[in-house]
């Protein structure tokens, strides 16, 4: 669960502004705190903050050809860490992700081919577009830079699919981690991965291929929401972002 004083702050950006349409009324700054409440939950949960980039690290896989990396599917989520779990959907089409958490209706599509993310908000029928930033977006390559091993230690069968079981190493700076991960090798895709020492893990249940279109698409009759800037410390003027 988010935070009190998150919920809070979200709900206070989420301002309905007269008869000229809806707006999020923020400041420069807070244009990326809102991004950080609905992509990651609350900033000062560690476990929901590391929710999408955890769901991404767990697809990358390596040595693949270009057409099995190439997804094309949905699957349930689940997402353990510390004893407690987060479930959602992902739904995955070549360069188009939808994101969604249990329990929420909000949820994020990233659409890499145009570079930009939506946040979806059906309670309100409005959503918000953003620049996608290419280098600190979570996006499945086909080999991750940061492997520098992986050992075949065995075979198991999960969700009904045949696995190969591989601990992996990566090394980021300084940092060296290892964790467990099972790639079925009839979908060639990782259904679990797992910390080595158990603390956190990642699962994806009732995969099924094919993904719709519009799964990636805005609903019709959504308005898009305008980010307004307010006057920050200079005493800026406010302005509208412009339509695109």
């Amino acid at each position: 669960m988010r935070c009190k004083n998150c919920l809070e702050k979200q709900d206070s950006l989420l301002e309905k502004k007269g008869e000229t349409g809806r707006f999020w009324s923020v400041t420069k700054k807070e244009i990326v705190t809102i991004f950080d409440l609905k992509m990651y939950g609350c900033r000062g949960s560690r476990k929901e903050a590391h929710f999408i980039l955890i769901l991404f690290a767990s697809v990358i896989l390596v040595c693949l050809p270009v057409w099995s990396w190439a997804y094309n599917l949905s699957a349930d989520t689940v997402l353990s860490e510390e004893g407690e779990k987060q479930e959602g959907k992902i739904y995955i089409k070549g360069d188009k992700y939808r994101i969604e958490r249990q329990g929420e209706s909000d949820y994020i599509i990233l659409r890499h081919d145009r570079n930009l993310m939506w946040v979806v908000v059906p309670a309100e029928k409005v959503y918000v577009e953003l620049p996608l930033d290419e280098k600190k977006t979570p996006k499945i390559t086909e080999k991750n830079p940061n492997e520098t091993s992986r050992k075949l230690i065995g075979t198991e069968t999960l969700e009904g699919h045949p696995t190969e079981k591989y601990l992996i190493t990566v090394k980021e700076g300084s940092k060296t981690e290892s964790f467990y991960q099972w790639t079925a090798t009839d979908l060639n895709f990782p259904l679990k991965t797992s910390a080595v020492e158990g603390e956190w893990s990642v699962e994806f249940r009732n995969v099924k291929k094919n993904v719709p279109d519009n799964v990636f698409e805005i609903p019709e009759g959504y308005e898009k929401a305008k980010i307004v800037v307010k006057p920050g410390p200079e005493g800026q003027k406010s302005k509208a972002a412009p339509k695109k």
